[in-house]
């Protein structure tokens, strides 16, 4: 055999023996949907870095010989191309064929690394979301192949390399615009509550409806508290003295949503929704700890001196410090970490009270100031109640809150309305449990009022007269009233609070108003009556008769004693000369014959007295002449 055989004769034996190495991988390759995994250097291991030379046999075609060593017949155009031959090639006139060695090979692994990570940027779903980048490097890749089948090995490399990068950059691309930031609104506000994007550079108020960009920070007034609602339906509450910054991004190639929320300082409760999609996750990140929730009702904060506090009141969560600890929670417990410091083993946290009073019966007070009670909590972890007040039953648009170590807490002057309170209990390590049942109970402000006298009144002609020197005073028209005082204004002055009431003191009308005053320093509507007060006696009027003969006092005149008054007249008495007073009760006589010191006094209803005092000269007459007649 000469040399030249047993140079065919060795170079075309590895192919031969090793086929399942390259050919079916470079067949699928070519085809534009290689998805085999692997290193592709390894699966090359053994190929000779030079060409060889095929001997031609009878009855070979440039189809059964690119079938044979290079793996499928569609190959035979390269074939031709690399050995310069145009098609159709009649093999019959040839003697050799040289098969393509080391730098096929090379080209075709950066063909492979270039199909492989094309398979990776589909995966990622650049052809959707990164479709510049992932079109473009398809056109380069597509190149590459037209270069390969032209048996350009060279470019063929060149270009798959290309390809390679173009792909990773569509990678790139696709991750980031598959990542799509979702908006929180804000669904209540009560006081001051900030926004700002610049990391309050500048900063403006948010308003309940309005959306929130990813990447925003809020911030709570003081006596302030919002309401956020999530993408995703979870609800959490800021209260006041609260700063966070959040993020919610959502993956649209899978649905999964990445939330987090940040607390630079303050306080947090929050009902988060579980996480529905695979890949899903909500961090609430405190510091340098973080706060993994799969579901929950959970309630956290960091003061400003860096204390970490979790609290689950249901489902569970997975608490990790900033030094590498972690806690799993579940609800009705939870930990606590200073600065610098692990974290602590879960504790129970305590019950809520039970309120007392308001309850739920009590639906509607006139009372300004409530004095809520509660029964006590016993226990040697116990530290302070929190009792909290709002206008709305998710206590967003707070009233006041407290701790005490009371049972009884008063509230300030309330206004009339709807109102809400709660309580909860505080252990040592400043860990908040579970709240009790909101209770509802409505002030209503009664301060209706009415004028009362402290002596009766007399009522004549449609008129009240009173006596001098009669109290006037108001009091609460309802049994529960939320009236404190009064203030009166008397025939046109200026309201004035006198305490115990106005004194009528003279003779004349009097128009007396009054209007109560509540805790809050509302007035209620105006009371008024009109009063006349009969200062002065009655007007004694006397009237003098016929002189008549007695037959045993002589003559005698009548003397008819009346009395009028603006009121009523109680009692009319007469004395003659000073002697003891008598009632009159009809007409009074006298000798007609002497002279007479007539004293005359009336009394009214209210207790004037006016006093007449009369002398009456004797009257001389004619005897009067007997008369008579025969019977």
């Amino acid at each position: 055999m000469d040399c030249f055989g047993i140079l065919f004769i060795e170079c075309v034996t590895m192919p031969m023996q090793r086929p399942s190495l390259f050919v079916p991988l470079l067949f699928l390759l070519l085809q534009g949907f290689v998805s085999r995994a692997g290193e592709l250097p390894e699966l090359l291991k053994g190929v000779r870095p030079e060409p060889s030379v095929y001997l031609v046999q009878a009855g070979d075609t440039l189809a059964s010989v690119a079938e044979r060593l290079l793996g499928s017949s569609e190959f035979a155009r390269e074939l031709a191309s690399y050995n310069r031959l145009s098609l159709p090639v009649d093999l019959s006139s040839l003697r050799t064929l040289v098969i393509p060695g080391a730098e096929r090979n090379r080209a075709l692994a950066a063909m492979w690394r270039a199909n492989a990570t094309r398979n990776a940027a589909t995966a990622v779903g650049a052809p959707k979301f990164a479709v510049e980048e992932f079109t473009r490097a398809e056109a380069v890749s597509q190149s590459a192949l037209r270069a390969f089948q032209a048996a350009d090995y060279l470019q063929a490399r060149a270009l798959a390399q290309r390809a390679s990068d173009e792909f990773s950059e569509s990678i790139e691309r696709s991750n980031a615009n598959a990542l799509a930031p979702r908006e929180a609104t804000v669904v209540t506000t009560a006081g001051e509550l900030l926004t700002s994007i610049d990391h309050w550079v500048t900063s403006k108020p948010a308003l309940a409806g309005e959306r929130i960009p990813v990447r925003a920070q809020l911030r709570t007034g003081r006596e302030s508290r919002a309401e956020i609602r999530l993408p995703d339906g979870s609800i959490f509450h800021l209260m006041a003295l609260t700063e966070i910054g959040f993020s919610v991004i959502e993956d649209q190639r899978t649905g999964a949503i990445d939330t987090r929320l940040q607390i630079n300082t303050g306080d947090i409760s929050g009902n988060i929704e579980p996480r529905k999609t695979k890949g899903s996750r909500f961090l609430i990140l405190n510091g340098p700890s973080s706060i993994v929730i799969r579901g929950t009702d959970v309630h956290t904060s960091r003061s400003e001196d860096g204390w970490l506090r979790v609290m689950t009141l249901a489902g569970d969560l997975e608490v990790l410090d900033g030094q590498g600890h972690a806690q799993s929670l579940s609800g009705g417990y939870g930990v606590y970490a200073r600065p610098e410091k692990p974290l602590s083993k879960p504790i129970g946290l305590l019950p809520p009270p039970e309120p007392l009073y308001p309850h739920a019966d009590v639906e509607t007070t006139a009372q300004q100031v409530i004095e809520f009670s509660w029964k006590g909590i016993f226990s040697w972890r116990f530290k302070a109640y929190f009792v909290e007040l709002a206008r709305d039953p998710r206590f967003i648009d707070m009233v006041f809150s407290a701790t005490t170590n009371e049972r009884t807490l008063s509230s300030p002057v309330l206004a009339d309305g709807e109102y809400y309170w709660r309580i909860s209990s505080l252990d040592r390590h400043g860990l908040q449990g579970a709240t009790s049942t909101p209770v509802k109970f409505v002030v209503k402000t009664d301060l209706g009022v009415v004028l009362t006298t402290d002596k009766a009144p007399f009522e004549k002609d449609g008129h009240l007269w009173l006596a001098p020197m009669t109290t006037v005073s108001a009091e609460p028209t309802a049994e529960h009233s939320s009236v404190i005082g009064y203030e009166y204004s008397v025939n046109g002055t200026a309201f004035k609070p006198f305490g115990k009431g106005v004194v009528l003191q003279t003779h004349g009308p009097y128009s007396v108003i009054v209007r109560g005053i509540g805790l809050d320093e509302r007035r209620g509507e105006e009371a008024r009556r009109f009063y006349q007060v009969d200062g002065t006696g009655p007007e004694i009027l006397m009237q003098l008769g016929d002189v008549e003969e007695h037959t045993v006092k002589g003559q005698i005149q009548a003397v008819t004693l009346t009395a009028t008054d603006l009121s009523s007249v109680s009692l009319v008495e007469y004395s003659f000369d000073g002697r003891a007073w008598r009632r009159v009760s009809g007409p009074v006589y006298r000798s007609a014959a002497m002279e007479v010191d007539l004293y005359a006094r009336a009394t009214d209803a209210f207790g004037n007295v006016s006093r007449r005092r009369v002398i009456l000269e004797p009257i001389v007459e004619s005897t009067v002449q007997p008369s008579f007649s025969p019977r």
